[in-house]
């Protein structure tokens, strides 16, 4: 009688320490958040528990392949055991929680785990093995040694079981925080890479939102419409980009808001005018793309725009120089032609068009020899213009 009691006091002994070991597994569940660290530290706490002899887990990936094991009570043994897993080898214990997905006991692994490097350490100790899953995934087995006594004890089984729950929703929670921050991180690489390549652009780039508000500004940006990236981000764009037509002086439509409502590549008209925040007039092309998603959803519009003072003010020199040649053609009293480097004609003066009667339109960009059914296709001429 005494002796039945005294093992009633010791069962309970056991179960209480084992249930101060999961409290203290679910303690360091909230808190660790490396992989490793978590299997490591929860052998350990296993361990030092009354009912558990020793504890090791191993975690697998998708395909069955090892990825980690941790152990505490073993000793240097436990490496006999992950290079079996490593070479892909499974043992008896993994079997039998795959195949029930249930608490495995084994009453005596000498005899039973006869592939298990460790089957002789745990020859006076019994074992329970559990399969660590949740939901559809497994992420690999506890194991556990207990005195022979305990092996099949139903509390013993179902406080591992809950262990090995908790562990594996553990597991999961980290790897969705490790996927969330390696998608983070490529975020914040993808976005330095953008910004590296919009702030090394020579034209003048914007970004908006879908709601039309600034979202970026490169540097030659900022130093056409006269705002800092910082004071404009926020801003509807129509505040910070303002543009009206050089002739009339009126406001020109937001190509922003355009490529919003059509979802198009679009161009501004010329003669267009930027108004700096200062009142600085500059002339300038653009054009305003949609920035679509990974879903296919437009997710904010790029503007590109450049200074065309320069390009204005070189035209403008082509044109008065081209007037001016025009001019001195046309107040030559002689028949007079100008022609390209293929002997096109490129103009004809007034003298030309009276004393060979000859019109614009059959004259101009045809060549020389070809004009006035062919009169000027001689080889005099052909000879003098080689010389030319």
């Amino acid at each position: 009688m005494r002796s039945s009691k005294t093992e009633s006091i010791n069962n309970l002994q056991h179960i209480n320490s084992i249930l101060r070991a999961i409290r203290n597994v679910n303690q360091l569940i909230v808190t660790e958040k490396d992989r490793g660290r978590l299997i490591r530290k929860t052998c350990r706490l296993l361990n030092g528990s009354e009912g558990f002899v020793n504890a090791w887990i191993v975690l697998f990936d998708r395909g069955g392949g090892y990825v980690d094991a941790a152990q505490a009570g073993i000793g240097k043994d436990f490496n006999l055991l992950t290079k079996h897993f490593k070479a892909g080898k499974q043992v008896h214990c993994f079997r039998q929680a795959t195949a029930k997905q249930a608490v495995v006991s084994i009453k005596n692994p000498s005899s039973e785990c006869t592939d298990c490097p460790l089957r002789e350490r745990n020859k006076n100790n019994s074992a329970l093995s559990v399969q660590i899953y949740h939901k559809t995934k497994t992420y690999g087995l506890l194991t556990v040694s207990v005195k022979n006594g305990f092996y099949s004890n139903k509390d013993v089984r179902e406080l591992l079981k809950e262990v090995a729950g908790d562990i594996a929703f553990a597991l999961y929670a980290i790897e969705i925080e490790t996927a969330h921050e390696q998608a983070q991180k490529a975020i914040r690489i993808n976005e330095a890479r953008f910004r590296t390549t919009l702030y090394s652009i020579g034209d003048a780039v914007l970004t908006t939102d879908t709601q039309g508000r600034v979202q970026q500004m490169n540097p030659m940006a900022e130093q056409l419409t006269g705002w800092k990236e910082e004071e404009a981000v926020g801003k509807p764009l129509k505040t910070v980009f303002k543009i009206i037509n050089e002739e009339t002086r009126k406001a020109v439509d937001n190509p922003v808001e355009r490529v919003l409502r059509e979802g198009v590549i679009i161009g501004l008209a010329n003669h267009t005018l930027l108004i700096s925040r200062s009142g600085t007039e500059t002339p300038i092309a653009d054009s305003g793309a949609p920035v679509w998603d990974d879903a296919g959803e437009m997710s904010g519009v790029v503007l590109v725009f450049r200074d065309q003072t320069k390009e204005r003010a070189a035209q403008q020199a082509i044109k008065e120089a081209k007037e001016f040649a025009e001019n001195i053609v046309a107040t030559i009293r002689e028949p007079l032609l100008v022609l390209d480097e293929s002997l096109k004609i490129i103009s004809a003066n007034p003298s030309f068009y009276t004393n060979f009667r000859m019109k614009e339109a059959e004259t101009i960009g045809r060549p020389v020899y070809k004009i006035g059914n062919r009169k000027w296709d001689n080889p005099k001429l052909r000879e003098l213009l080689k010389k030319i």
